[in-house]
């Protein structure tokens, strides 16, 4: 009875061990001069990130090469999304950045974002 008990054991821990992650994660990278904050990513919340400061990883089932952003530089609120965007490329599994900067001036600002796999 021991040594099924162990062998059992053993099992479930190879099992465990040998399951493969199929989220992404994403993080956020402010690489502008400006501090961000209310951070969005689809409908994942990041938070505030100051210049060059970056957040932890947030787990999506599925997320895009492209995704909908929306950040706030004080009282404006930017946001980055593709008009004409056909056939959505998913992300496979694994860690990404989205290196974000800020272009423009004032009241004439965007979002210039750059995805790059960790």
């Amino acid at each position: 009875m021991k040594r099924i008990s162990s062998f059992l054991a053993i099992c479930l821990i190879a099992l465990v061990g040998c399951s493969k992650d199929e989220s992404v994660l994403i993080r956020v990278k402010n690489i502008s001069p400006y501090d961000f904050s209310s951070i969005r990513v689809w409908e994942t919340k990041y938070g505030s990130l100051h210049s060059n400061q970056t957040s932890d990883y947030q787990s999506f089932e599925t997320a895009y090469s492209t995704n909908y952003i929306e950040l706030s530089i004080g009282s404006d609120t930017l946001e980055y999304f593709l008009i004409d965007f056909v056939g959505p490329t998913t992300l496979e599994p694994g860690k990404y950045t989205y290196k974000i900067d800020v272009s423009g001036q004032d009241s004439l600002r965007w979002i210039q974002p750059e995805l790059v796999a960790d």
